[in-house]
Parts: C-alpha cells; sequence; structure tokens
C-alpha cells in the first residue's frame, strides 16, 4: 500500500491543479520570510503559469517569500535551456517578483565549482541552519527517467557532496556541467514535493517506490530521499501506471 505521501492525480490538468492547490496553501500557511527552491522542467513551468494565474487573482501573497533553484545548466540567463529563465517567463515575470528576493545560480560562471561556492555563501548566509545545513521551506523537485533529481545524476560526483550545500559537477559529455543543492540541503527542508507526470516516468516510479529499490542508491538518486517524512509525491495516472507491478497498491 502506498502511504499517505503520494498523490495520484487522474490526469495532467488535475495533477497541476492539485499542485497549485497544495503550493498556495502552503504559501498562505506559512511563517515569513519563506524560503522557496523551484524546479526546472516542463510540468513545473505549467506549474508556475498556474500559480501565476492565482496570483493575478489575488490568491497568493508572494511579499514575503524569497527564490533559490535546486539546480541550473551553466548557460546565461538567458539561454533557452536555463531554468532561471524559465522561471522568469512562467512564474517571477509575471507575478513582478523583485530582483532582490530572486537568488539565481551563476551558470554563466566560467568556473562551475566557483559559482556552487558562490550559491552556496548566499544560501548559507540568507537561510536558517537550525540543524547546521540551510533550511529551506519548500523545494520543489522532478524526476527524471534515469532516477535523477534536481542535477544529482546517477554515478555523479556531486552525488556524493557532503560537506557544502551547493556542488558543480560534469555529469556527461551531453548534459554538460550542472550546479545543484545538495543531497543534506535537500534532506534539511521543511517540505520537499517531488513531481512527476506521464508514461514516461512510470518505469521508474516503479522502481523508485519498491519495497526495496532494485539498484545501488548511487544508481537511483531519488531513492535517496524517499524515506523522508516530509516528502511529498504528486504524480499523475500515467507515471502510477506501473506502481502495481512493484507489489504497491493504489488503492
Amino acid at each position: 500500500m502506498i502511504d499517505d505521501r503520494v498523490h495520484i492525480s487522474d490526469a495532467n490538468p488535475s495533477l497541476l491543479e492539485s499542485l497549485a492547490d497544495r503550493v498556495t496553501q502552503l504559501l498562505k500557511t506559512a511563517d515569513r520570510p519563506y524560503q522557496l527552491a523551484l524546479s526546472g522542467g516542463t510540468t513545473p513551468a505549467a506549474l508556475y503559469r498556474s500559480l501565476a494565474a492565482r496570483s493575478a487573482d489575488g490568491l497568493i501573497d508572494w511579499s514575503h517569500v524569497h527564490i533559490w533553484f535546486g539546480d541550473e545548466r551553466c548557460v546565461p540567463p538567458d539561454h533557452p535551456n536555463s531554468n532561471y529563465r524559465m522561471a522568469c517567463e512562467t512564474l517571477l515575470g509575471p507575478i513582478g517578483m523583485p530582483p532582490e528576493r530572486i537568488h539565481r545560480m551563476q551558470g554563466e560562471d566560467s568556473d562551475p565549482r566557483r559559482a556552487a561556492a558562490a550559491y552556496a555563501r548566499e544560501l548559507d548566509a540568507r537561510v536558517p541552519s537550525p540543524d547546521g545545513w540551510p533550511m529551506l521551506d519548500l523545494v520543489l523537485l522532478g524526476i527524471g527517467p534515469d532516477g535523477h533529481l534536481a542535477s544529482l545524476f546517477p554515478g555523479s560526483a556531486n552525488l556524493d557532496a557532503r560537506d557544502v550545500s551547493v556542488s558543480a559537477a560534469r555529469v556527461s559529455e551531453r548534459l554538460g556541467w550542472r550546479i545543484s543543492l545538495t543531497l543534506p540541503v535537500i534532506r534539511a527542508a521543511g517540505r520537499v514535493i517531488m513531481i512527476a507526470s506521464g508514461a514516461s516516468k512510470a518505469d521508474i516510479l516503479a522502481r523508485v517506490l519498491a519495497p526495496i529499490p532494485a539498484l545501488e542508491d548511487r544508481e537511483l538518486p531519488s531513492a535517496l530521499i524517499r524515506d523522508l517524512p516530509q516528502l511529498e509525491w504528486h504524480i499523475d495516472d500515467a507515471a502510477a501506471a506501473l506502481l502495481s507491478r512493484a507489489g504497491l497498491s493504489t488503492v
């Protein structure tokens, strides 16, 4: 039986509505200031548009929210692949988020490790660290078809980072360098929401949520956080299609 941290919606529009409801609820009931880390990806982009529409209707107050990023590609901020650019186009621009409350990763820096260290310093300085790690209030994440989260990929060097809050690693020749929050920061967050939509995520979800993951942890990064008590999974029917194969009831 899947526990009550897994929320399954019957279709992608319903998933977006459920996600927007949940984020709106968290923002409304939050202490101030509120530290929110955004994810890249197609479904998060649709979520951000939905949140922007709610803001236009006066349903969300962003005046106490600080925006952070879970990861970034090492590209300029106006590059089509930039998570920052996507967030600006779908959410931050439409809601008029002041630049001083947007904390972006400097993906254009010629030295990704230097950019990671700079972001770590900013995060460590601005976000409370009651247990030794910056405690973001909410971290939004997507799961990749290979099980990666943020820019922590199977076997990547930064998956082992345990002494810094932000790291950089060259993932592969195709994917290049990425900057990412590290696992200790993700684990320290007050709330983590993992989003999965579509049939392309069905196989990896069945493996990650199986009673015993099929692969070693380094080969299945999302499994490294699946038992966090503050983690919520928000998925649609297509992504949940193979959960019964893993011995998990969705009833």
